[in-house]
C-alpha cells in the first residue's frame, strides 16, 4: 500500500462527509436525516477509512524516514571510517556505531560519548584537576558585573581558576582542569601529536561544566541512579521531582571556601547531588533561607 492510495482514500472519505453547497457554492448545514441509524452507520464508517488512511500514511512516512536514516548513516560510516586514525578509543567508537544517528566524524563521536556520560566526564574532570592542584597563589573570588568580568558573580557557579586571565595557560591548556588538551579534545595524547595548540577545553570537561553549571538537565540520569526514590523521604519520585545540592552551595562559599581547588568541586559533582520531591525540596529551602537570615550572610 503506497502513499498516493492513502491519500486518495482520504481524500474520498472527506468528501463523504462534506456538508451540501447551495447554488452559490456556500457550504450550509445538512438537513436532519430521516434515518438517523443509516446516518450514524454510514459516519462511522467514513470515520474508520480516515483513520485507516491516517495509519497507513503514518506507516508509508515511517518507511521513507527509515529507508533516509539508513542512507544516511551509510554515508556517516564511510566518512567516519576515512577520518578514524588507526588508534581510537573503542568505548567511543562502540557507542557511535549504536546511534541512531551516526556521527560522521570522529570528533563529534567523542563529543557524543561523553554527553552521553555526564557521570564519567565529572569523574575524569574532578580527577584531572586533582592532578593539576590548586595554582599558587590562587583564592575563590566572586566578581562584581561590569568590572572583573573574568571572575563569577555567583558562588553557585564552579570555582574555575584557569578561566581567569591571571592564571589562564594558554592555548592547548583546558580552562577547566588545567591539564594539556590532545588531539580530538581527548585528555591522553594517544597519537603523540602533543598538545593541541587550537583547544581549551577537553570533550570530556566540556560535559562536566554542563552538568555542574546545569544538574536539572541530567534529572533523568540522576533519578535512576537513585532507583527513582526520593534521596530525603525514600517515597516514589514523580514528574515534579527537583534536583538538590545535599550540601547548599551558600555553605560552601561561607564554610569550605578556603579548602583546595580539587576538593571544592567535588561540591558540585554527582556525590553532593541529589533528587528530591518538590515539597521536601521547598522545605529545605525555606529552612536555608531561615538560616542565611538568622546568621545575616550577605549574599
Amino acid at each position: 500500500m503506497n502513499d498516493g492510495w492513502a491519500a486518495a482514500l482520504i481524500r474520498q472519505a472527506q468528501h463523504c462527509i462534506q456538508f451540501p453547497a447551495d447554488r452559490r457554492g456556500r457550504t450550509r448545514p445538512a438537513q436532519p436525516d430521516p434515518k438517523p441509524r443509516l446516518h450514524i452507520k454510514h459516519s462511522r464508517l467514513h470515520i474508520k477509512h480516515l483513520r485507516l488512511a491516517h495509519i497507513m500514511v503514518t506507516r508509508v512516512r515511517s518507511v521513507n524516514m527509515s529507508e533516509w536514516r539508513q542512507v544516511r548513516n551509510r554515508q556517516a560510516l564511510a566518512r567516519l571510517r576515512k577520518a578514524l586514525p588507526a588508534i581510537f578509543p573503542a568505548p567511543v567508537l562502540t557507542h557511535a556505531l549504536k546511534k541512531a544517528f551516526i556521527p560522521p566524524m570522529p570528533r563529534r563521536a567523542i563529543d557524543s560519548y561523553w554527553r552521553a556520560h555526564p557521570v564519567r566526564a565529572d569523574r575524569l574532570a574532578r580527577m584531572l584537576a586533582r592532578q593539576t592542584g590548586t595554582p599558587d597563589g590562587w583564592t575563590w573570588r566572586l566578581g562584581t558585573s561590569g568590572r572583573d568580568g573574568d571572575l563569577p558573580t555567583s558562588f553557585r557557579m564552579p570555582p574555575a581558576p584557569f578561566r581567569e586571565n591571571a592564571w589562564c595557560r594558554g592555548l592547548g591548556f583546558c580552562r577547566v582542569c588545567g591539564q594539556p588538551v590532545y588531539a580530538l579534545g581527548w585528555h591522553v595524547d594517544l597519537w603523540s601529536r602533543g598538545p593541541n595548540q587550537n583547544a581549551r577545553w577537553h570533550a570530556a570537561c566540556i560535559a562536566a561544566w554542563n552538568l555542574w553549571t546545569a544538574p536539572s538537565d541530567q534529572i533523568q540520569l540522576l533519578k535512576r541512579l537513585q532507583n527513582r526514590r526520593c534521596a530525603e523521604t525514600g517515597g516514589r519520585l514523580g514528574k515534579t521531582a527537583e534536583v538538590d545540592h545535599r550540601v547548599p552551595l551558600f555553605r560552601v562559599w561561607r564554610e569550605h571556601r578556603d579548602l583546595p581547588w580539587p576538593s571544592l568541586l567535588d561540591f558540585w559533582g554527582v556525590a553532593n547531588l541529589q533528587v528530591i520531591k518538590r515539597d521536601v525540596h521547598v522545605a529545605k529551602c525555606a529552612a536555608e533561607a531561615g538560616f542565611r537570615s538568622r546568621i545575616n550572610i550577605e549574599l
